[in-house]
């Protein structure tokens, strides 16, 4: 029985069509070699760097291999199993294991032949030499594009559309509004700058039905489409607004090259400057008033919601009565949320911080003063764990 492994990867969809093309080969292939076909993988948009194990048609082949379901695999080319020579081999490797010969299309090799074993190697090779030569080709053009201004990153920042390669504003209103994405631009950093904050700027753009980024763009992310405290800030902080941004800067490569770009600008940079003077004072503010550490600060889960856990303090300020209480309580119940979700906030109970505190330091101390008796229970409550299951 055969059975035939097909791949593409979501550059290959873009440039040579669908994963069909393999599989009418494959057909016509079995048909004129009367070779019976047991099942088809399909790896639909998958890169050929990943291992062949962690593919879900790959898994599949894999597993149905183990119980003899064929005993041959066929594929169009070498390089549909893999595109670097490492995992290449590995696959052809975790199939011979299993007792499962391996056939090109396309190529002629015997992996049973140290001759042929050689050939394989070298179809993998120039595999890998292939990829890695459209990949530098690829990257030489995007730098090119980069040093003459263009747009290369996505979805164009809010406020801005693309034309012709290059960032523009835009200027033309947002459905049933009197507001363009520029307005709405212009709009947060004169509330920015005249000290509003930005949870209550996030409240005034959702009162006002504004979409979000990716709710304007009618993208297939999933978004709630309302405007929140980080989108605010994100945009704040966004040089590209006052006409400046450095391509490459978000890259994690170490050959990554920065390159400075000048774009139109929505604001000056006098109001730019501004919006950043009083975001600073507005993040000052808080810490000037913070009444105590909390040690266990991010380190705590709500069971209900799985957000963080932060300290907050009640009874201070000149309106207030009493003593101060410190509290640990769930981030999904404290944090700023637009109207339209506030029943979505989270309902758990806060802690007080002091008796919590206690209690974990407690348990700090009796493991330093005695680890080897905090080991011995930690073992005994695994092993009645394991002896249950």
């Amino acid at each position: 029985m055969i059975a035939i492994y097909c791949r593409v990867s979501s550059d290959e969809q873009a440039d040579r069509g669908t994963i069909d093309n393999q599989k009418q080969f494959a057909e016509q292939y079995c048909k004129l070699h009367s070779l019976p076909i047991y099942d088809y993988y399909m790896d639909d948009g998958v890169t050929g760097t990943m291992p062949i194990h962690k593919r879900p048609a790959g898994q599949r082949l894999l597993r149905d291999a183990a119980n003899k379901c064929f005993d041959t695999v066929i594929f169009y080319k070498p390089d549909r199993l893999g595109r670097s020579l490492r995992v290449t081999l590995d696959a052809v490797s975790q199939l011979e294991q299993l007792g499962i010969s391996i056939k090109s299309m396309t190529e002629q090799f015997d992996t049973t032949t140290p001759a042929g074993r050689f050939g394989l190697n070298i179809f993998a090779t120039v595999a890998e030499l292939d990829r890695e030569t459209i990949l530098d080709r690829m990257h030489q053009g995007a730098l090119r594009h980069a040093r003459l201004g263009k747009w290369l990153s996505g979805l164009p920042p809010y406020g801005y559309k693309v034309v012709d390669g290059y960032l523009e504003p835009d200027e033309q209103l947002i459905d049933g509004l009197p507001y363009s994405p520029a307005d709405v631009i212009r709009m947060i950093f004169e509330l920015a700058a005249k000290g509003q904050s930005t949870i209550s700027i996030a409240n005034h753009l959702n009162d006002l039905n504004i979409p979000s980024k990716y709710k304007l763009h009618a993208t297939t992310r999933k978004c709630s489409g309302y405007w929140y405290q980080s989108k605010v800030l994100n945009i704040l902080h966004n040089t590209v607004y006052y006409g400046y941004r450095v391509h490459g800067k978000l890259s994690d490569s170490p050959k990554a090259e920065h390159i400075a770009q000048t774009v139109p600008a929505i604001v000056d940079k006098e109001l730019w400057d501004s919006a950043q003077a009083k975001l600073k004072l507005n993040f000052m503010q808080p810490t000037l008033v913070k009444q105590r550490e909390y040690l266990l600060r991010g380190l705590i889960k709500c069971g209900l919601c799985g957000y963080s856990y932060c300290g907050i303090t009640t009874g201070v300020g000149k309106n207030s009565h009493g003593k101060p209480t410190t509290y640990y309580a769930c981030t999904g119940k404290t944090k700023a949320r637009p109207k339209a979700t506030a029943h979505l906030r989270c309902h758990a109970t806060n802690v007080k911080a002091d008796w919590l505190e206690d209690i974990v330091w407690a348990d700090c101390m009796q493991y330093v003063m005695a680890p080897g008796k905090v080991i011995v229970d930690s073992k005994a409550v695994f092993d009645a764990a394991a002896a249950q299951r």
